[in-house]
């Protein structure tokens, strides 16, 4: 398949790393010693209903997600998942939401703070 319009894409492609890579910074992600993860949709990588895998990481969560948020998930078949790592690689807490921006608007000024 030919690409008719390749600068078009290339330059369309430049401007979101641009703005992407202008728009965030280490300090908009919590506090993190040790390590974060963010993942997208890792269900579909197994080729998983999001209704199942949605029920498999609450239950592994001891019933951590909320209702509200697990039923926007399923409903946009969406799933981000941001696993933070703050002091050591054993302890982590996990956030879940439907969008991307929702994992941010969960965070709590503490999440942010340095020890």
């Amino acid at each position: 398949m030919t690409d008719k319009y390749p600068e078009l894409r290339e330059n369309n492609i430049k401007i979101k790393r641009l703005k992407l890579k202008n728009s965030m910074s280490e300090t908009d992600f919590p506090y993190h010693k040790a390590s974060l993860h963010i993942t997208h949709n890792y269900h579909k990588s197994d080729y998983e209903n999001i209704a199942d895998y949605v029920a498999e990481l609450n239950h592994e969560d001891g019933g951590g997600i909320a209702q509200d948020i697990m039923n926007e998930c399923i409903e946009s078949n969406s799933i981000w998942e941001m696993q933070v790592y703050k002091h050591t690689p054993i302890g982590f807490y996990t956030i879940y939401s439907a969008t991307f921006q929702g994992l941010f608007s969960q965070l709590e000024p503490e999440d942010y703070e340095y020890d």
